[in-house]
Protein backbone atom coordinates (compact mmCIF):
# COMPACT_ATOMS: atom_id res chain seq x y z
CA UNK A 1 0.00 0.00 0.00
CA UNK A 2 2.69 2.23 0.60
CA UNK A 3 3.78 2.35 -3.11
CA UNK A 4 0.59 2.99 -4.38
CA UNK A 5 0.40 7.17 -4.38
CA UNK A 6 3.78 6.86 -6.79
CA UNK A 7 1.84 4.04 -9.05
CA UNK A 8 -0.75 6.53 -9.06
CA UNK A 9 1.48 9.59 -9.67
CA UNK A 10 3.47 7.41 -12.91
CA UNK A 11 -0.43 7.16 -14.38
CA UNK A 12 -2.06 10.38 -13.48
CA UNK A 13 0.95 12.32 -15.13
CA UNK A 14 1.08 9.81 -17.87
CA UNK A 15 -2.50 9.83 -18.84
CA UNK A 16 -2.55 13.54 -18.41
CA UNK A 17 0.30 13.57 -20.74
CA UNK A 18 -1.58 11.31 -23.79
CA UNK A 19 -4.54 13.26 -23.37
CA UNK A 20 -2.54 16.27 -24.01
CA UNK A 21 -0.48 13.96 -26.80
CA UNK A 22 3.36 14.62 -25.35
CA UNK A 23 5.78 12.63 -26.17
CA UNK A 24 7.01 10.87 -22.82
CA UNK A 25 3.33 9.71 -21.97
CA UNK A 26 3.94 6.48 -23.31
CA UNK A 27 7.43 5.76 -20.82
CA UNK A 28 5.63 7.08 -18.13
CA UNK A 29 2.69 4.88 -18.70
CA UNK A 30 4.87 1.81 -19.82
CA UNK A 31 7.35 2.68 -16.30
CA UNK A 32 3.90 2.81 -14.70
CA UNK A 33 2.92 -1.21 -15.81
CA UNK A 34 7.00 -1.94 -14.89
CA UNK A 35 6.32 -0.33 -11.36
CA UNK A 36 3.03 -2.56 -10.75
CA UNK A 37 4.77 -5.48 -11.60
CA UNK A 38 7.41 -5.04 -9.25
CA UNK A 39 4.51 -4.55 -6.86
CA UNK A 40 2.70 -7.51 -7.28
CA UNK A 41 6.79 -9.48 -7.20
CA UNK A 42 7.37 -7.62 -4.00
CA UNK A 43 3.61 -8.32 -2.38
CA UNK A 44 3.97 -12.08 -3.14
CA UNK A 45 7.54 -12.63 -2.14
CA UNK A 46 7.37 -13.51 1.40
CA UNK A 47 4.86 -16.36 0.96
CA UNK A 48 6.86 -17.68 -2.18
CA UNK A 49 10.29 -17.44 -0.61
CA UNK A 50 10.20 -20.72 1.54
CA UNK A 51 8.95 -22.34 -1.64
CA UNK A 52 12.54 -22.22 -4.12
CA UNK A 53 15.45 -23.53 -2.32
CA UNK A 54 18.20 -23.36 -5.24
CA UNK A 55 21.63 -24.48 -3.69
CA UNK A 56 20.78 -24.53 -0.75
CA UNK A 57 19.69 -20.72 -0.60
CA UNK A 58 16.14 -19.63 -0.65
CA UNK A 59 14.88 -18.12 -3.78
CA UNK A 60 11.83 -15.77 -4.05
CA UNK A 61 11.00 -12.91 -5.79
CA UNK A 62 12.96 -9.59 -4.13
CA UNK A 63 15.89 -9.41 -6.57
CA UNK A 64 13.05 -9.13 -8.97
CA UNK A 65 12.18 -6.27 -7.11
CA UNK A 66 14.90 -4.02 -6.92
CA UNK A 67 15.49 -4.91 -11.06
CA UNK A 68 12.33 -3.84 -12.11
CA UNK A 69 12.44 -0.57 -9.59
CA UNK A 70 15.99 0.45 -11.19
CA UNK A 71 14.15 0.23 -14.65
CA UNK A 72 11.11 1.78 -13.17
CA UNK A 73 13.59 4.73 -12.08
CA UNK A 74 15.48 4.57 -15.31
CA UNK A 75 12.79 5.29 -17.32
CA UNK A 76 11.57 8.22 -15.50
CA UNK A 77 14.32 9.95 -15.23
CA UNK A 78 15.70 9.93 -19.04
CA UNK A 79 12.06 10.56 -20.08
CA UNK A 80 12.36 13.37 -17.74
CA UNK A 81 16.00 14.80 -17.85
CA UNK A 82 15.90 17.63 -20.46
CA UNK A 83 19.41 16.58 -21.02
CA UNK A 84 18.03 13.26 -22.72
CA UNK A 85 14.72 14.11 -24.15
CA UNK A 86 14.22 14.30 -27.95
CA UNK A 87 14.82 17.21 -29.23
CA UNK A 88 12.50 17.84 -32.69
CA UNK A 89 13.25 20.60 -34.85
Amino acid sequence: MAYLPALSALLGVGGVLAYRDHSAAKALLAAAGVFAISIVLRSIDREYVPAYIIAGYQFGTHFAWHLLNALTLYVVMRTTTPRYRTRSG
